[in-house]
């Protein structure tokens, strides 16, 4: 590429290649945006994606854990067993009403009992909750609701079938909402696209209008000797 030309004929139609930045600017801008023509009011086209982790034990009353030999109801191994059940709850009908209670927040929430490491089958008696939500607010929020909802839930049925309280599972949080974490953000793959296609096109233009220009195109020197032979002669 002959950058001086590339620059002479941008420096020529300046004003053209000027409007084509412009252009594409707004065009960039108004893929990554979408703006109210009533109000004003701008908002992105797309969404983040932040999502925030709880985790709720899965135990009872006493703290079994503590103790050398547990029988029976008791049995620590059947906790683990009932994490994997209640965090198929936490997607139910029944939890997703108690959560609604307090408000709808956009989002969804996914849960599954922890493992005892990455890749394994073993599952702990803790179940792991997570609010996925476009705000950092919004998947904190829905991480909590989510815990406290299944919590009252499965207590409130404990109630109600009048299970003895010393034969009562015990949901415990024993991981409030932390730190919420940005899954995925904004894609600036399309605006940018869209702005070195725009820029290409006017530079284009540019060109095709520098081609156009009737200006006389001084000779090579082949083409001068040429002409001399044909004029002596």
């Amino acid at each position: 590429m002959d950058l001086r030309l590339f620059g002479r004929v941008v420096r020529r139609f300046k004003w053209l290649v000027l409007l084509g930045l412009v252009i594409a600017c707004v065009l960039a801008f108004l893929t990554m945006v979408r703006v109210d023509p009533k109000t004003g009011k701008i908002t992105y086209r797309q969404s983040e994606q932040w999502v925030s982790y709880t985790r709720v034990f899965v135990t009872q009353r006493g703290f079994p854990w503590g103790a050398i030999n547990a029988q029976g109801p008791s049995d620590p191994t059947r906790f683990t067993s009932l994490a994997i059940i209640y965090s198929n709850l936490v997607t139910g009908d029944a939890v997703d009403r108690l959560m609604d209670q307090k408000g709808k927040i956009p989002g969804t929430v996914q849960a599954a009992a922890l493992l005892t490491a990455p890749g394994s089958t073993d599952a702990l008696p803790i179940i792991s909750i997570a609010g996925l939500s476009t705000t950092k607010e919004g998947s904190l929020l829905l991480a909590g609701r989510a815990a406290d909802a299944l919590i009252s839930y499965v207590d409130a049925q404990q109630r109600e079938n009048n299970i003895p309280s010393g034969n009562r599972i015990w949901l415990q949080e024993i991981q409030t909402p932390g730190q919420s974490k940005l899954v995925s953000g904004r894609s600036k793959t399309l605006p940018i696209v869209v702005f070195l296609a725009v820029m290409s096109a006017f530079v284009g233009l540019a060109f095709a209008f520098e081609n156009m220009r009737p200006l006389a195109r001084r000779p090579l020197p082949q083409e001068e000797s040429a002409a001399r032979k044909i004029a002596s002669a």
